[in-house]
Order: C-alpha cells, then sequence, then structure tokens
C-alpha cells in the first residue's frame, strides 16, 4: 500500500514541479530590446570638414576654403579642390550640409552636384546655407555615378 501512495506523491511532485516552470517560463519577458549601436570613436570637433568618400581620396587635394560671413547674408562657401591625377579626368559629385553651432543640420541635406575634373586642375566647389542659423559646414566629395 505504500507502493501506490510514494507513486502519487512523486507524480504530483513532478507535476508541480513541471506547473511551476511552465509558470516561470510564461512569466519571462520576451522583449528583448535591439542591440545597441558603438559609440563613434572620432569626436564631432575632430570630423573633417571636407569628406572624400569611396576611395576618392588619393586623387583629390584641397585648398584652405574660402567663407562669405556677411552679416545679414547665410553662410556661403568656396573650396577650392584638385585632382591629383596625371592625365585622367574625374568625375565627380559633391554636397553641403549646413549646420549650427550644435552641428545640427539646419536644412536638408544638399543636392549632389556633378563636376568634372581635369587633372591637376584646380576647380572650385560653392555652395550656400538658404537658412540663417547655419554657422558651419561639411563638404561630401565622392565619385560621380
Amino acid at each position: 500500500m505504500n507502493r501506490p501512495n510514494a507513486r502519487i506523491t512523486t507524480l504530483i511532485g513532478i507535476v508541480s514541479l513541471l506547473g511551476t516552470g511552465m509558470l516561470a517560463a510564461g512569466c519571462k519577458s520576451s522583449d528583448k530590446p535591439p542591440p545597441g549601436a558603438m559609440a563613434d570613436p572620432t569626436l564631432m570637433e575632430n570630423y573633417p570638414t571636407v569628406v572624400a568618400l569611396e576611395g576618392l581620396q588619393p586623387y583629390i587635394g584641397v585648398s584652405a576654403p574660402v567663407e562669405d560671413r556677411t552679416p545679414g547674408q547665410p553662410l556661403s562657401v568656396n573650396v577650392p579642390v584638385r585632382a591629383l591625377t596625371n592625365g585622367a579626368e574625374l568625375n565627380v559629385q559633391y554636397r553641403f550640409f549646413w549646420l549650427n553651432d550644435q552641428q545640427v543640420p539646419v536644412q536638408e541635406e544638399g543636392e549632389w552636384r556633378y563636376m568634372r575634373m581635369p587633372a591637376r586642375s584646380q576647380v572650385f566647389m560653392s555652395g550656400n546655407a538658404l537658412d540663417g542659423r547655419a554657422s558651419r559646414w561639411r563638404l561630401e566629395i565622392r565619385p560621380a555615378r
């Protein structure tokens, strides 16, 4: 008689453990956040003003930009850029970003502009902000598409 009672006690114990495990599993949250992005190791103040994209860096040289900060007028910039190639012309595209003092864009991204750069010759990439809050700028240059 002890044996059937022992089996029932064992069965009740197993069912209790399974029930507790299922209850605990049901209480677990399956909501896991997505992985967070890594912090950029380049500080904002060290980010280059002129950025050469898609392998263009060895083929262009940039001279000191000329900024026009006429009071009451939006910022405008002329950036002298020279093709460092010996015989081949470069076909590039460029666009300006206009930022406030906190490095936040004050207008939508500029449109990509096409430019043909003769070998060893300097050209000027020009842009002007449409928003008077722009106090900084950034220029991106890429091979033409």
